[in-house]
């Protein structure tokens, strides 16, 4: 039997280079409705993209996954903001959110945090997609590939902060809104 490790706080991890067909599917059809509302017509070429600046990793003995939008540096003062018991938002100094811990990491994701691509437990590998679009000016964090039809945004206390559950109730992706203005980008 071959033992699969978690993955471990010495190890950063970043984001895949591409975006599952699935994604872009689900992201292009509420713009659709969205220009079919409004109805003006979006460039789809420029419009969504990965941001490829961000950081993670998996604290398997205090089971915390960490997501950084800014090298960690003890330079930094900053604020912090919890939503629910479940998720913690930072800010530098200049109120832009550098990083996002999630407590009880493997209780809470909807993914698994092993250090393997095979499903467990009927849950998919942890596979980051930080997901920008340009026209909403929006950041979705999707934590793996396998998105199911209904995911809940709920908006927490954080002003522009949701956060995507599944029918289970665990976090299936954040969504950070006026990004450009609210998440560093300096990983």
């Amino acid at each position: 039997m071959t033992t699969i490790k978690m993955l471990t706080i010495s190890e950063e991890h970043y984001p895949k280079p591409s975006v599952p067909e699935q994604l872009i599917s689900q992201i292009q059809e509420q713009d659709d409705d969205m220009q079919a509302k409004n109805k003006f017509q979006i460039d789809k070429n420029d419009l969504i993209f990965l941001r490829n600046d961000t950081i993670y990793r998996y604290d398997e003995e205090v089971d915390i996954f960490q997501m950084y939008f800014a090298k960690e540096s003890a330079g930094y003062s900053h604020s912090e903001e919890a939503i629910e018991n479940k998720v913690l938002i930072s800010y530098d100094n200049d109120g832009k959110i550098f990083s996002v811990d999630i407590f009880k990491a493997s209780k809470n994701l909807s993914c698994h945090l092993y250090d393997t691509q095979i499903e467990i437990d009927n849950k998919p590998p942890l596979v980051i997609y930080p997901i920008y679009h340009k026209f909403r000016d929006e950041l979705r964090v999707y934590f793996h590939g396998s998105i199911p039809p209904t995911i809940k945004f709920e908006k927490s206390e954080e002003e522009g902060v949701e956060v995507g559950m599944d029918d289970a109730n665990k976090i299936v992706a954040l969504l950070f809104q006026d990004s450009s203005k609210k998440v560093r980008e300096d990983c």
